[in-house]
Parts: C-alpha cells; structure tokens; sequence
C-alpha cells in the first residue's frame, strides 16, 4: 500500500494534469494528457487515493477553485470504475461502502454523511449523485451476502431524526429501488437482477411502512427533497412488486393527504408526485376485489380531489384526470359491486361540474375520463349495475351537462380560444412528428364540433330524468352519448 507522501504527490500531479487538460491553450496535447489521466484512473491504488482526497479536501470547488472541481469529478469517476471492474475485491467494496456512507456510528469518516449534515463543503451535485450511485454499485455486488447490513443502513437513514440524514438515506433508497428493480443494468447479469428482487421482495412490506412514515411527517420545506424521493421510490417498486405489499389504507391515506396539503399553496411538485404515485398503484389494480369498504375510501378520495377547486390549475388539473380516468376504467366495477360503500353518481356530478366550470382547460383536461366512463358502459359486462346504483344521480349528471351547454353556445370567443389553443398544439405535433398526438388531435376536434353545433331542440330537463331513472344497463352509454350530442 502507498504511503501517505506517495498519495499526496500523487493527487498534486493529478490536479495540474485535470487544470491542464481543461484550460490549456494547446489543444494537441489534449490527446496526451487525456492517456495519462486514463493511467492514472486504470492503476490499482487509483481508487484508493480518489477516496483520501474526498475525506480529506476542504474544497470541493466551492471556493471557485477549478482545480478542486476538476479533481472531485475525477474522483467520483474513478471510485465508480473500480466498481464496474470489481477492484479490491469484497475487502476493498466494503472499506469504499464505509466511506461513502456509514450512518452506524462512523458519521466522522463518511462522504456523503459528514456533506448532507453540512460538517465539510457542499460537494457539486453531480459529484454527490455520482457517489451515491457508487454506493449502490457496491451494494448490488455485495447485498445480502457480503453486506447483510447495506439496505438496514439505508432504511435506518431514511428514517433518521434528522432531516440531512433522512433525505440522503431517501435519494439513496430511491437510487437502491431503481438500480434493484431496473431491467437495463448494463453491469448486472440477469441471474444477479432477479436475486437482487426477490430479496427485495421480502423487505416491501418494511419498505411500504418506512415510506408512509416519510411521507407522513409533516409540511417543512427541509422535507422536500426526501419526500420527492420517497414518491420516487414508491413508483419505482409499484413497477413489479406483488401488489398485495402495497394494500395499505394507511399509505393511500398518506399520499392522499399530501395531495390535500398542497392544493393550496404555488409548488405543487409534491402533489402532482403524490397524484403520479396513486395512478401508479390504481392503474396496476392494486385493490384486491374482495376489498370493498377499502374500495370505497379510496373512492370517497378521488371524489373530494375532484370536488375541490382545481379548475385553475391546469397542469394540476390534468394528474388528477388521469388519475380520474384510471380510477374508472380499473376500479368502478367494485365500486359498484361495493353498493352503499361509494356513491358513484356522486363521482360523476363532481366531474360533470368540474367540466363546465368557467375555465376553458377544465373542458380538454377532462375529456379523457368522460370518453373512459362512456367506454366501460358500452364495452365493460359489469355496466349492468351502473345505472341502478346511480338512480337519479345519473339524470342529476345530464341535467348539469344540459344546462351548461350554453356556456359553449353563448362564448364565442372561448371557442375560438380553444381552436387557437389546439392550432399551436398541432404546430407542435407536427414539428415534432409526434403521430400520436395529431391523432389525438383529430378526436378533440371532432369534440368541440359537436359542441360548437347548432342549438338542439329543447327537451324537458324532467323527460330526460325520467329516461335515467328508467333506463336498462344497455342504454346507459347511448345516455351519455346523447348528452355529448345535445351540447
């Protein structure tokens, strides 16, 4: 092993090897310079001396000192070739897992621990997202045999008192879950990929309480990072897991709950994160069938979501849609097959109203659950029941939609809004040769002409009701139909 002197010429002669290469004025001696670098990264101590210059700076760069920036990405990269090429074997994975994070005790020698708590300057965060990922390299090598405790000490971080311990434990466990669950690696054979997941499998339920508790905590903005990893996380897992680890009323409450805390105020990140992670777990079915008052909560969410005034927020607006549209098109069989559990006339009058409020998005954003709700009731065999449990609640719904459709016969200039608004997104469709979109496009347009037809002869708000109520399972799509005819 080198002495502590060798080390130290070492890294000097590589810092004015970095500055020449990226400020020098003589651009043919980049090749050269280059080679020598690829040496000094290729040498068996290499990463050992990458790891007493990150324990040892003081710099990071954040002094503007360009050579201490150079050197830290060089480092990072460095550590996470002898990764990739298995250097220093399991002794050497476990002394480099001790530096870069060791939360038992050790706080005083880890990288990324003392750089989180603020005890040494703030690294770059490239660098520090390149070291966390070097971490979990060293994990997917050695977990659960040569490192049984790797995941306990991520978990134990993310839950840590704490707030700095806890949002890196969350990034390093959102890191974990993608490299683990991930198909692409191009560093794991498939043999070592399917260990590494049915290992994992057996910590979900842990993982799904650890997350609700991050979640759960509160509304600090110190929070903020850890809680965008952690909805990271859970979509990560909801992409293969067994969906039985995930029936936690507990968690759905949670993510619910941090939906409703920031419907109020202007970063919504963490909402539209929430919304995306319970559109995740709804489009996966992770509601068993057998669930029915568990069916009926969530329902009784996705209605308050709906009922709260969210017309104004357009890209908010368009999560919750699909999460809407989702919720339909898996779930409203067992709401109907739940009975008293969830009124789904309810649902479909809070979406009739938010469709007709006075903000010309609310109309395209909730066009995908209509043509989803009118989709199942001519296709789906569990239709049947649909207008029995609605009752008067579906006539309640029409009767809204005929009455507001002289919002669309009355403003023209919101029209035209819309067709100007659809010109510039089918500019961008084909600029962007994006087929998909402009046959989207097509179906939109074919929407706001019948809305923008001639004025129906009128009916009997009454007679219409009457035909709700009275109507058989068969007829209901051609209700709905009608409805979009009439406007």
């Amino acid at each position: 092993m080198s002495s502590r002197a060798e080390q130290v010429r070492r890294l000097e002669s590589t810092g004015a090897i970095l500055v020449e290469f990226y400020e020098g004025a003589d651009t043919s001696a980049k090749a050269g310079l280059n080679e020598q670098l690829s040496e000094l990264r290729r040498r068996p101590e290499a990463w050992r001396d990458a790891v007493v210059w990150l324990e040892e700076t003081a710099d990071f760069g954040a002094s503007g000192s360009a050579a201490a920036l150079y050197m830290a990405y060089f480092c990072a990269s460095v550590l996470e070739e002898a990764v990739r090429v298995e250097m220093g074997g399991a002794a050497g994975r476990e002394a480099l897992r001790r530096s870069l994070f060791s939360p038992r005790g050790e706080q005083d020698a880890s990288i990324l621990t003392r750089s989180a708590a603020g005890a040494r300057p703030p690294m770059p965060r490239a660098v520090r997202t390149r070291l966390c990922k070097v971490f979990v390299d060293v994990g997917k090598l050695g977990w659960p045999a040569d490192m049984p405790g790797f995941l306990d000490e991520v978990c134990a971080a993310a839950v840590a008192g704490d707030e700095p311990t806890s949002t890196l434990g969350c990034e390093l466990l959102a890191l974990t879950c993608e490299e683990f669950c991930g198909s692409s690696s191009r560093t794991t054979t498939s043999r070592r990929r399917r260990e590494l997941q049915s290992q994992l499998a057996t910590q979900l339920p842990r993982l799904v309480a650890l997350l609700t508790e991050v979640l759960s905590r509160g509304e600090r903005e110190a929070r903020r990072d850890a809680e965008r990893s952690a909805l990271a996380t859970t979509r990560t897992l909801v992409t293969w897991a067994p969906s039985q680890h995930f029936l936690s009323p507990a968690l759905f409450r949670t993510l619910f709950g941090l939906v409703e805390r920031d419907l109020d105020v202007a970063d919504k990140s963490a909402a539209i994160g929430a919304v995306n992670a319970l559109e995740a777990l709804l489009g996966k079915k992770l509601v068993p069938a057998d669930a029915a008052a568990f069916v009926g909560q969530v329902g009784g969410h996705v209605l308050g979501l709906l009922r709260r005034d969210i017309a104004g927020e357009d890209e908010f607006l368009a999560h919750v849609c699909e999460l809407v549209a989702t919720f339909v098109e898996q779930h409203l069989p067992r709401c109907l097959a739940a009975g008293g559990q969830f009124a789904v006339s309810d649902l479909l009058s809070a979406l009739a109203s938010l469709t007709f409020a006075e903000n010309q998005s609310s109309l395209r954003r909730t066009l995908r659950p209509w043509a989803t709700l009118v989709d199942f009731a001519n296709e789906s065999p569990s239709s049947e029941g649909l207008v029995a449990a609605t009752g008067d609640g579906l006539a309640a719904v029409l009767d809204t939609l005929l009455k507001t459709r002289l919002f669309f016969s009355t403003n023209e200039a919101g029209l035209e809004s819309l067709d100007d608004e659809e010109d510039d997104y089918r500019l961008k469709a084909r600029d962007d040769d994006d087929e998909a979109a402009a046959e989207d496009l097509l179906d939109l347009d074919d929407v706001l002409q019948d809305l923008a037809g001639g004025r129906p002869e009128p009916r009997r708000l009454g007679s219409v009701g009457s035909a709700a109520s009275n109507a058989s399972s068969g007829e209901l799509g051609g209700l709905l139909e009608d409805a979009v005819d009439l406007l």
